[in-house]
């Protein structure tokens, strides 16, 4: 790639050198910036089956707006801020909850307003074009700004007096950033082209790791066996030899609290990985009092959103959380119990038991009472080896495959930076 003939100082540390002909400013030297005022924000109780449309930060989708999910509101709430009435090219950032989104509008299929977590951001004059300035904020250059805004805060919020301070470099002319964001159109449509196709990989390689889970569990390695019938819809057959159980009779429950808090590693839901058993780390200081002891090959199970299949064979003795339920085997191998805790038919089962909208918990007197199948130890145990042979095959593709999108990610991100920041020269690149 090209680079420009003549560089100078930008002055900015964190910009370096820009092109001899560019200029750094700020969004308030050339920005139209404006957002809803909080007292007007609209609930969700206000939004209405027609009428003008309204954007929040969720309706952003790969830097455009879905219009699909977007609320309506009434007539007067569109009239009630002009300054907020959208128009084609406008860019729009989010302003709370994940600060700094992008998003530009295109194809308005109705006139629409903004809710209070979003900005509107427009070029004052002929400044800059939209397209140009949507590439800039999608640049590291603004990520960095934004981490900085967030550094020592909790509660994070893109302020308007902050966004307006943010530096950029522009060039002068029109056509010389028409040119780069023609070039990062371009570029960036093959790159993520890319990014949906290992994307997709991941997810049909998942699909294979659950089904092979699925399906052996519950069918064996043996496919000439005589089968019979569980008498569980979502089970189907299983293997003649095989017995069926409901879980309370085949399992201990352990109820043991921990009453010295470090005397053991503890093990949060977030510490376990979602669908596929893995720790991800340990925590030796959190103090939670109602915390559970487990031993070496118990199998944890979490009854919170359970949704989120988070089960592990535990591989040494500690405490955990109280939304984990504690196993000890009596008929099961612990391997054996924790993949067939983790296939797709025992965790929709349990999820369909759930109660709460916002934390969905499963109840032990629900879980016990399920009927699971009930292979011999010697067969659990070869099964238990049959699958984790071949889960870790797929999961090594699966971590592989998620490298690579991670590299072309970040390639991305260099090559908008570059881009924007003039440290390479794509103006003859599109021609």
């Amino acid at each position: 790639m090209k680079i420009y003939p003549k560089m100078k100082d930008s002055g900015v540390e964190w910009i370096g050198e820009i092109p001899e002909h560019w200029d750094i400013t700020k969004i308030k030297f050339t920005s139209y910036v404006k957002g809803r005022i909080g007292w007007q924000g609209l609930r969700s109780d206000e939004f209405t089956d027609k009428g003008p449309l309204l954007v929040t930060g969720t309706d952003f989708e790969n830097g455009k707006i879905n219009w699909n999910t977007c609320h309506h509101v009434d007539q007067w709430r569109y009239d009630q801020d002009p300054h907020i009435q959208l128009r084609e090219k406008d860019i729009l950032i989010t302003k709370d909850g994940t600060i700094g989104k992008v998003a530009k509008v295109e194809q308005i299929p109705a006139p629409t307003t903004l809710n209070t977590g979003v900005m509107v951001i427009r070029p004052l004059k002929d400044t800059y074009l939209s397209e140009f300035i949507f590439w800039m904020l999608q640049s590291s250059i603004f990520l960095e700004f934004i981490n900085w805004i967030k550094t020592g805060s909790t509660i994070h919020h893109l302020y308007q007096e902050s966004f307006n301070n943010f530096q950029f470099v522009l060039p002068k002319t029109l056509e010389e950033q028409k040119q780069i964001a023609n070039f990062l159109d371009k570029k960036t449509t093959k790159i993520d082209s890319d990014i949906q196709k290992n994307q997709r990989l991941v997810e049909l390689l998942k699909e294979k790791r659950q089904s092979t889970i699925n399906q052996t569990v519950t069918k064996g390695l043996d496919p000439t066996v005589p089968m019979k019938d569980s008498c569980v819809d979502w089970i189907g057959e299983i293997p003649k030899g095989w017995n069926e159980k409901r879980l309370k009779f085949s399992i201990f429950l352990r109820s043991d609290k921990s009453r010295d808090s470090n005397s053991r590693p503890y093990i949060g839901l977030e510490n376990i990985t979602s669908k596929n058993g893995k720790l991800i780390d340990v925590n030796n200081e959190m103090n939670e009092s109602d915390s559970k002891l487990f031993e070496e090959k118990d199998v944890l199970l979490g009854k919170l959103r359970p949704y989120l299949a988070k089960v592990w064979n535990a591989e040494f003795a500690g405490r955990c959380s109280s939304e984990f339920l504690v196993f000890k085997g009596i008929d099961y191998e612990s391997k054996f119990l924790s993949l067939l805790l983790l296939s797709d038919g025992t965790i929709k089962n349990i999820d369909a038991s759930t109660y709460g909208a916002k934390m969905p918990r499963a109840e032990w007197s629900f879980i016990g009472n399920m009927v699971l199948p009930v292979p011999p130890k010697e067969e659990q145990n070869e099964i238990a080896r049959f699958l984790e042979k071949e889960t870790s095959k797929i999961d090594s593709l699966i971590s592989k495959t998620e490298s690579q999108i991670e590299k072309i990610q970040e390639f991305r991100q260099a090559l908008i930076t570059s881009a924007v920041t003039g440290k390479i020269d794509v103006r003859e690149a599109i021609a």
